[in-house]
Formats: C-alpha cells, structure tokens, sequence
C-alpha cells in the first residue's frame, strides 16, 4: 500500500517506512466512519476505446490471461480488487497493490495444501509501526481467479495473516481478506516475491492494469501490448537507492533469473507553480498521493497533507511531457487529499491510484519499462 514495501525478513528486525503514517490511516479511518459519504473513483468513467487504442489485447490472446477487478468504493477511497486462491482454498478478494511486494492473506483462507509454520510473527506494518501486521510465514501454490485461472509454478512463500492491525479496519471496508504486492521488488533474497513474477512465461513477463478496458476493469497478465499514444518510461534498476527501496541486498534478478526492476519511475510533477521531475510510485493500494518535500520544498501543509487549493499537474519527462493526472488538491475526496512526505520518502513522490483512472498503466517486467496510455483526453 502507501509507500509500503512489504516482505518478510528472517532472523532481524523490520524496518517500515512512516511518513506519520498512523496518523494518515486515523484520518482515513475517520473519514470512513465518521463521514458516511461514499467516493467516486477519482472522476473518471468507463472509456468507449477499443483494445487497441486502450492498449490492451483483445481477450483470448495467445500469452496473455484477462483477470476481472472489482473497483470498490469506500468512504475512504476507491481500492481495486482481485480474487485468488491459496493453498487449495476458497477463493477471496485481496487488494491489487503495485505499491508493495507480496501476498498477505488471513488465515482462515489458507487451504490445508499450503505449509503454514506454527510461531506468529510480525510480518510487516504497511507503514504503521504501532500497530504491525501479524501472522506466520507460509509457502503454498497461488491461484489468480480469471480467463484463464492461473497458477504460480511453484510454491509462494506469503504471509498467513492473524491480524492486519491498523489496516484491517480498512480491508474489512473492501470486503477484502488480503493484499496481493504486484509492485516493488523484496528487500532481501529472503523476503516474498510477487504471485505474478512465480507464474508460467510468458504471464510473467508483465502485466498491465486498465480500469477503462472495454469489457471492464482488468488486470491483464503477460507482455503489454502499446497503442499510437502510449508513453513509454524506465523502470529503476534494483539496487538504485529511492527512499526506503532498493540498495545494495535487493535482488538482481526475478525468480526465473531475468534482470529485476523496481516498480519505481521518474515523472514531473508540477505543485503550486514549483515543478520538479523525480522518482515515482504509482500506488493502487492507496487513493492518496504524495509530495515529498525535499523535491519540492516549502509547499503550505497542515500536518502530513498538502493545504487544499494547490494545483498539481503531473507529466511524463521532456520532450512530450504528457499530462498523465491534474487536479487540485481537497480534503473532501480522499483521491484528492495529497501527503507531504518526510523520511524516508522526503525524496519520492507518489500518484496514488488515480492515475490508473485517466491512464492504462503496464509494466513491462521484461524490458523494464512501465508503459502508459491516456484513457481520458
């Protein structure tokens, strides 16, 4: 989720990045319960493209599998969901985070074909050191419900969780039992890769996530395919240093010896009439954004958010600087409410998951590339 690479570490301490990040999730919490009012989905609306001007290959195609999302809107945003199956369980929704690594998932939908060790642990906090993320390390097969199902090629090693803490509260508001981490690479060659990076090439090779898809919101599994307007960017190499990620024990290469890359990328972002171009992370397990604000200083806030009123506008690098998201920063919407971040991410910046409304997002874990397409003109 936010800013949080999750993985397991054996034999040492975790160490989770902040951001006054318990006190981000009290005021989500609060709006949650306290307001009532449902969000929207960051303003956009299904697109009428075709599958090739949304960059997204038709179903059926050769190398590819179709995943259904489920877009939940909740008072605290609007989150996106899959289905999967561990362990020869039932079925569940999680969270699809491109902001974290790994699957986390309850207990109770474990089935009794995975290994589940005895101890409980901390497994984590997804940024909120005072209330951790708690369960027992597991190794199990991984299912991603969709056309087809699709099945990791060898046995995952993921969190059985027993308690998410301060996120559980916000999970349950999905109707979710778990977080799929599609996103960032492990801290170590211990920690828990993603479900997708385990499964048969050529689904391994990326994946690509398109909320405006004709036939629905998708998560499509395999090498993205790119449209006439489609913008192509690097990702970061493993051991580039971009806050609390990569550094000298992050992995080189992915399971099947490929080279790895970082879910990180550069966009410019332009905040209050200041612009700046830095290291990116396009988060879906958070509706909120961020500003870190050694990359643009100064910037009035209130607390760890940015004042409502300030213009934001990010764009790719020059030369075509394209509009990927805009939009003025509130605290009514909870897409809209936008951090300022201190270390360790004074230095990064984040979308949030709304640029997965107005773009279709890729990434391109073979050529290390993240690839986006505008959906809304």
């Amino acid at each position: 989720m936010w800013h949080a690479a999750w993985g397991f570490y054996r034999r040492r301490r975790m160490a989770r990045p902040s951001l006054c990040f318990s006190a981000r999730w009290r005021a989500l919490a609060g709006l949650a319960f306290a307001s009532g009012a449902l969000a929207g989905c960051g303003g956009s609306t299904p697109s009428s493209h075709d599958y090739t001007t949304a960059a997204v290959p038709p179903p059926g195609a050769p190398g590819h599998a179709t995943i259904p999302i489920t877009v939940r809107q909740t008072p605290a945003g609007s989150f996106l969901l899959v289905t999967v199956a561990v362990g020869g369980g039932k079925a569940v929704p999680v969270l699809l985070d491109t902001g974290s690594n790994g699957l986390a998932i309850l207990r109770q939908a474990v089935g009794g074909r995975a290994a589940v060790q005895s101890r409980v642990q901390r497994l984590g906090a997804y940024g909120a050191e005072g209330i951790p993320t708690r369960g027992r390390l597991a190794r199990g097969l991984v299912t991603i419900e969709g056309s087809p199902a699709v099945t990791t090629v060898k046995p995952v090693t993921f969190g059985a969780i027993t308690s998410f803490g301060v996120i559980g509260r916000i999970l349950a508001m999905e109707g979710a039992e778990g977080i799929m981490g599609v996103g960032q690479l492990p801290p170590s060659s211990t920690g828990a890769w993603s479900p997708v990076l385990l499964l048969r090439a050529p689904l391994s090779d990326g994946y690509t996530i398109a909320l405006n898809a004709p036939g629905g919101p998708q998560l499509i599994l395999g090498r993205p395919v790119k449209a006439k307007d489609s913008v192509t960017l690097p990702l970061l190499g493993p051991r580039v240093v971009a806050g609390p990620w990569g550094g000298p024990q992050t992995p080189r290469r992915y399971p099947d010896g490929s080279p790895a890359y970082q879910g990180l990328f550069k966009l410019c972002w332009r905040v209050a009439h200041r612009q700046a171009c830095g290291t990116t992370l396009a988060d879906t397990g958070s509706p909120q954004g961020f500003v870190g604000e050694s990359v643009i200083p100064g910037l009035a806030h209130v607390g760890a958010m940015l004042a409502p009123g300030i213009p934001i506008t990010v764009s790719t690098p020059p030369p075509r600087s394209i509009v990927v998201r805009s939009f003025v920063t509130s605290t009514q919407s909870p897409e809209l409410i936008t951090g300022y971040a201190a270390e360790p991410l004074s230095g990064v910046l984040g979308t949030g998951s709304s640029i997965y409304t107005t773009n279709t997002v890729a990434y391109d874990l073979a050529a290390g590339q993240i690839i986006l397409t505008p959906t809304q003109h």
